[in-house]
C-alpha cells in the first residue's frame, strides 16, 4: 500500500491581496486628467499672452494715431511757412517795384504815389503778382487806368481790400478764381480801376 505524502502549503500574502488588481481604465483616467490639466494651463498661457498682445496692439495703435495728427498738423504749419514767406517775397517785390515804376511809366503821373496808396489797403493774407498803369492826358486831366492781379487766402480780406480801393479810387472791375496747391486752397483775382486825375 502507497501512502501519499502531504506537505500543507501556507500563502504568506491575504488572497484579496494577491487577487487584487488594478481598474482597467486607471491610466486611461489618469492620462486624461493629465491632458485636461495641460490644455487647462495652456489656456492660461494663451490668455495671459492674448491679454498681453492685445493691450500692445491697442498701445501701438494710440501712438500710431498720435503720429498721424502730429504729422497732419506738422503738414499744416509747413503749408502756413511756405504761406509767409510768399507773403514776405511777393511784398518786397512790390516794394521794390513801388520804387522803381516812376521810371517805367509816364513821369507826370506818380505811379509811385498810387501804388503806396494802394499797398496801405492791403490786410495781411494778400498779395499782388504783377500790374500794369496807364495814363491818358485830355483837356479835363489824366484818365489814368490801372490792373492788379494778385491772390488771397480769404474771400473776407479780399472785400475789405475791394471795399477801400473802391473808396479811394471810385468804380472798379474784379473777378475772382479759386485755386488750390498742396491741398491748401486760395483766391486769385484781377482788378480793373478807371478814373480821372484832375490838371494840376
Amino acid at each position: 500500500m502507497v501512502k501519499t505524502h502531504y506537505e500543507p502549503h501556507f500563502n504568506l500574502f491575504s488572497k484579496d491581496l494577491s487577487q487584487k488588481k488594478l481598474p482597467e481604465n486607471f491610466y486611461f483616467n489618469m492620462m486624461m486628467i493629465g491632458s485636461a490639466l495641460l490644455l487647462l494651463l495652456s489656456a492660461i498661457v494663451f490668455a495671459v499672452v492674448g491679454t498681453r498682445y492685445a493691450m500692445v496692439s491697442h498701445k501701438h495703435k494710440t501712438l500710431l494715431k498720435r503720429l498721424e495728427v502730429l504729422h497732419q498738423k506738422d503738414k499744416q504749419l509747413m503749408n502756413l511757412s511756405v504761406q509767409v514767406a510768399r507773403l514776405k517775397s511777393d511784398n518786397d517785390a512790390l516794394a521794390g517795384s513801388i520804387r522803381t515804376v516812376s521810371s517805367l511809366f509816364d513821369r507826370k503821373t506818380s505811379w509811385t504815389t498810387i501804388l503806396e496808396n494802394i499797398s496801405e489797403l492791403m490786410d495781411r493774407g494778400i498779395w499782388l503778382d504783377n500790374f500794369s498803369g496807364k495814363s491818358s492826358p485830355d483837356s479835363q486831366g489824366r484818365a489814368i487806368s490801372l490792373s492788379l492781379n494778385g491772390g488771397t487766402i480769404s474771400l473776407k480780406v479780399l472785400n475789405r481790400f475791394l471795399g477801400r480801393l473802391e473808396k479811394r479810387f471810385g468804380n472798379i472791375k474784379v473777378s475772382v478764381k479759386a485755386a488750390e496747391n498742396d491741398k491748401v486752397r486760395y483766391y486769385t483775382f484781377s482788378i480793373t480801376m478807371l478814373w480821372m486825375e484832375e490838371r494840376k
